[in-house]
């Protein structure tokens, strides 16, 4: 039997419309594009622990004063809880240090290439048994493309003759971030929608920085005490402001009104914008394969979204 989760009161603050989900979401790929250019310029300057906790401080900031502004502080469940504590210690506090750690070792165009679209992997089987979200045949040609896409990409990435110990550690390292990135989605989903996006997204970035006080403070001092430059200062503002709030309020948003399946094959646009973006501002200019693997991915993307997911009626 489908599991869906629990009904919502009466008073639960009605999900976006599904056009202006996909506008908000689409918007967001734009932003998490630029996160692979800004995280890979950060990491020379500052450890991964300082760049998490700068970036969740004054993301968490902004998400708390935009928060208070709507007022109506609800009071998390028992099972709300658990799952805001998945989601912060998925995304804010493991998915966030990973990447970062992962950028020291491996070329942002890796990490584009696999952390926005591994997570489709994980997330469309188990949103099958978790939510009865199930798969028609547009999905699975769609689906089909997006893989024959990501073998072209990820056969360069991981088979190339000259490839370092270094960067195949990262690769790994952005592995297990994209499957951090699929829990935290899937956690959600779960959530239902009686916590509004903002209050939830709040709560769950106030329990990543609480998980990543004891290990990124000294850090972070030593970051700050030593005079970060207006570059630094930049990119902390782009990824506490724009990623952080804007797209995750906007993905948690996404999420709700079209499904966890669905968001999760948008979200491998990414590598496609990174990829343009990595190769104008990193000089990591792609393969030709890389680049058919890219367009095999938006060809994948463009038919699985093209038509509804279908849903699994449940008998008792």
């Amino acid at each position: 039997m489908a599991v869906e989760a629990p009904a919502a009161p009466s008073t639960t603050p009605k999900a976006i419309s599904v056009p202006r989900a996909y506008v908000q979401l689409f918007i967001t790929i734009l932003i998490w594009g630029g996160y692979f250019v800004v995280a890979k310029k950060a990491v020379g300057e500052a450890s991964p622990l300082a760049l998490s906790a700068a970036r969740y401080l004054l993301g968490g900031a902004l998400l708390g004063a935009l928060a208070a502004s709507r007022g109506n502080w609800p009071r998390p469940s028992r099972r709300e809880l658990l799952l805001l504590l998945a989601m912060g210690l998925t995304s804010v506090f493991g998915f966030n240090v990973l990447s970062f750690v992962g950028f020291n070792y491996a070329p942002a165009s890796d990490g584009s290439l696999i952390m926005p679209t591994m997570p489709t992997l994980f997330v469309l089987p188990l949103a099958g048994v978790l939510f009865g979200e199930r798969l028609g045949r547009w999905q699975a040609i769609g689906l089909g493309l997006l893989v024959g896409g990501e073998l072209l990409v990820f056969r360069e990435a991981l088979f190339a003759s000259d490839i370092s110990g270094e960067r195949l550690a990262g690769i790994g390292i952005f592995f297990v971030a994209a499957f951090l990135w699929a829990l935290y989605t899937l956690s959600a989903r779960m959530l239902g929608t009686r916590i509004s996006p903002v209050h939830a997204t709040f709560y769950s970035v106030a329990i990543g920085v609480a998980a990543l006080a004891p290990f990124s403070a000294k850090p972070l001092w030593g970051t700050l005490s030593g005079g970060p430059s207006v570059g630094l200062w930049l990119g902390i503002l782009y990824l506490g402001a724009l990623q952080t709030v804007v797209g995750l309020v906007w993905w948690f948003e996404g999420v709700q009104a079209i499904g966890a399946g669905r968001a999760a094959v948008i979200n491998t646009l990414v590598p496609v914008v990174a990829l343009v973006l990595a190769a104008m501002f990193l000089d990591e200019v792609p393969s030709f394969e890389r680049v058919a693997g890219a367009a095999l991915v938006v060809g994948g993307v463009t038919v699985a979204v093209s038509k509804p997911v279908s849903r699994v009626v449940s008998r008792d």
